[in-house]
């Protein structure tokens, strides 16, 4: 006898079955109860949630002679005939590959016809946003008057490439993730059923990797049955992922935001022992410090990370000790990395080099754990200062404005953070450094050439210039500089300023009719 999958073996026989779903089953069990059905129906959502499962539950159910609470009976003879597929009355349709016109054009024939052995004839179409758009266009005309024997189940993983004219036309139901309590929960029953023995640490990794996709879990149950037939743990899982223990992952960047060098390079040679490609390390974890920026970015970071809920939990508690401006160095660092790995002849080494540098390249900078990105203090100032010799004269400098926006720099990120979060933490390596008539130097020390990149955009400018000028109650031009360039600048103007006013003299003394100036 073949094998068969488990998701198949296990498929949901009720709609109790369906894990996760309750907000869509529990409605579709009431409308069968009371008779009042809708002729189409849509379901939406992810791979591997239900979709399908539902759809030949509610076929069974709507047929069901005995039915019970709204559930199938799965035991009179139009269940039993819809289960081994033998009911002509209930159609699947792939329309990925049935998505023409013509296709669309013999189903309208066919619906004409009355149900042969059930009560309503059903069609259920897999993938539906795959029709073309004249196969949506005849699908419209029967979708708008249905005869009354007929029901459209209609299933998509992207409903946004459905026409409009033929949503308005369906119920539509959004299927959820599920959760990992949810995915862990089912496997562990699927796994006492078979009388299989598995580790609560392996069926979390499981659950985590499927991305709250079920049959995604069952999937990768199945294939851990080749490593051991009677018990699955997680170095299993790990082995059969092919992924580097996400542990390690997050010790790495735990290691990363502790600047700790010693355990950076202990944790490449971990990886290395298990066996897993540096790149493939790399990839993982530029994946995973993208999810803490996420996380660090907005407010619901949710939407934007496929994961479940136990790794999001803990990228959350990691992501409150990293701030963002040190979170997009590291990306692009590893990005940078992962790019010349490709091309060297020693990945190890390249990685332990890269991190090394990037650490002690941050040594300096001030380290405060366990806060969040608006608690971050201003750094401190640069070592390299401009004396005042070097300086341009600056009789008109304010410094009781430069003090009161020195003063104020917390409030004016926190204004700035309102307008555009992600410029606040750019922002916030700079200081105010001089203000000169209406014109407000902010410098950024000479490393943080990204930032003064991000910083130094007209639409960025004007959000800072919309701040402080708000707070001065006047209106202030912004001006950003880097600390090696303004020297030289500082240095070019004061040379420029010395020339003036001995040009001048002469001018003074010789008068302007004697004197010609050449540059």
């Amino acid at each position: 006898m073949s094998h068969q999958a488990i998701y198949r073996k296990y498929r949901p026989k009720t709609f109790e079955d369906v894990v996760g779903q309750t907000h869509i089953t529990d409605t579709i069990k009431h409308q069968i109860m009371r008779k009042s059905t809708a002729h189409a129906y849509l379901f939406s959502g992810i791979r591997g949630t239900g979709k399908t499962s539902m759809a030949k539950i509610f076929a069974r159910a709507i047929n069901c002679t005995n039915n019970k609470d709204g559930n199938p009976c799965n035991e009179c003879e139009s269940c039993l005939s819809i289960l081994s597929e033998r009911n002509m009355d209930v159609i699947e349709m792939d329309a990925a590959s049935n998505n023409s016109v013509e296709d669309i054009r013999d189903l309208r024939e066919k619906v004409k016809f009355m149900p042969s052995q059930s009560k309503y004839k059903v069609y259920i179409i897999d993938e539906v946003h795959m029709l073309s758009k004249g196969a949506f266009n005849a699908l419209l005309k029967t979708l708008e008057e249905p005869p009354a024997h007929l029901l459209f189940i209609l299933a998509t993983t992207e409903p946004q490439k459905i026409p409009a004219t033929i949503l308005s036309r369906c119920q539509r139901f959004d299927l959820k993730r599920i959760s990992v309590d949810g995915l862990m929960h089912n496997m562990r029953a699927i796994c006492t059923d078979m009388g299989i023995e598995a580790e609560d640490e392996a069926l979390r990794m499981i659950a985590n990797s499927s991305e709250g996709a079920m049959r995604d879990a069952l999937s990768i149950l199945d294939r851990c049955l080749v490593y051991h037939s009677e018990k699955i743990t997680y170095e299993d899982v790990i082995n059969l992922l092919g992924t580097v223990n996400y542990r390690t992952i997050v010790n790495f960047t735990d290691a990363l935001i502790d600047h700790d060098i010693r355990k950076v390079l202990l944790q490449i040679d971990e990886i290395l022992s298990e066996g897993k490609e540096i790149e493939l390390f790399i990839v993982d974890l530029i994946t995973h410090l993208r999810n803490l920026l996420i996380l660090n970015s907005v407010e619901d970071s949710h939407k934007f990370i496929s994961y479940g809920e136990d790794a999001i939990e803990l990228m959350k508690q990691q992501s409150a000790r990293l701030n963002i401006s040190d979170n997009i160095r590291f990306i692009e660092e590893f990005s940078e990395t992962l790019a010349l790995s490709k091309k060297t002849v020693n990945s190890r080494i390249l990685l332990e080099t890269r991190a090394i540098g990037l650490l002690s390249e941050s040594q300096a900078l001030p380290i405060k754990k366990n806060v969040s990105v608006a608690e971050v203090s201003t750094p401190i100032k640069p070592e390299i200062e401009t004396t005042q010799e070097e300086r341009p004269q600056e009789a008109h400098e304010n410094q009781g404005e430069l003090r009161h926006i020195k003063d104020n720099w917390d409030q004016i990120l926190s204004a700035i953070k309102q307008e555009k979060v992600s410029l606040s933490a750019i922002i916030k390596e700079a200081h105010p450094d001089k203000i000169i008539n209406e014109i407000l130097t902010i410098k950024f020390p000479e490393k943080y050439t990204f930032h003064y990149n991000k910083a130094n955009t007209k639409e960025s400018i004007d959000v800072v210039e919309k701040v402080i000028s708000h707070l001065l109650n006047r209106q202030i031009k912004i001006r950003f500089v880097i600390e090696n360039t303004e020297r030289e600048n500082l240095t070019e103007a004061s040379s420029q300023s010395k020339k003036t006013t001995i040009n001048q003299k002469a001018l003074d003394m010789f008068g302007k009719d004697k004197v010609e100036i050449i540059d």
